[in-house]
């Protein structure tokens, strides 16, 4: 991870049955910190969690359609 040189939107589902996401977003966020520091600004944080849930949302009524 050590290579990532681009913003990085990552969402859990905080309960999944199958994966352990909680676990492995906070793992990639801690190996993000200790290497590059990837705090961003509150707005810009509150904006990428709206856009992400508005694009969640969308591939739940039609996972067929494209989300760019």
């Amino acid at each position: 991870m050590s290579r990532i040189r681009v913003p990085v939107l990552i969402g859990d589902g905080g309960q999944d049955a199958i994966w352990d996401s909680a676990f492995s977003v906070t793992a990639v966020v801690g190996e993000l910190r200790a290497t590059h520091d990837p705090g961003s600004p509150p707005q810009a944080n509150a904006l990428a969690i709206e856009q992400f849930w508005v694009k969640m949302l969308a591939f739940f009524n039609d996972p067929r359609q494209r989300l760019n």
